[in-house]
């Protein structure tokens, strides 16, 4: 968890392509380490996503996310608007 928060602030555009990749890598592994059960991985294009687990309510909340401002951790989303987020496995 402290590793997202260090890498979650960090802004990936007009970063060398590389060096994105790689932060963005290092970013979604830490997601994946932290063992969250049914969480999907949304991007939303270069250098931009969030990870986030179902609600009871049938939302998905935001655990963490970079490159997306106002997206902070807890804020919720319908399922519709999440289209093409996969199983974070």
């Amino acid at each position: 968890v402290a590793a997202l928060d260090l890498i979650e602030p960090i802004d990936l555009d007009g970063l060398p392509d590389d060096l994105a990749r790689h932060l963005y890598g290092l970013w979604l592994t830490a997601c994946r380490r932290i063992g969250l059960l049914a969480a999907i991985h949304y991007r939303s294009g270069f250098g931009h996503g969030a990870v986030l687990i179902p609600t009871a309510d049938g939302c998905w909340e935001v655990i963490s996310a970079i490159g997306l401002r106002r997206w902070e951790r807890g804020r919720r989303f319908a399922p519709q608007s999440l289209r093409g987020a996969r199983p974070l496995a």
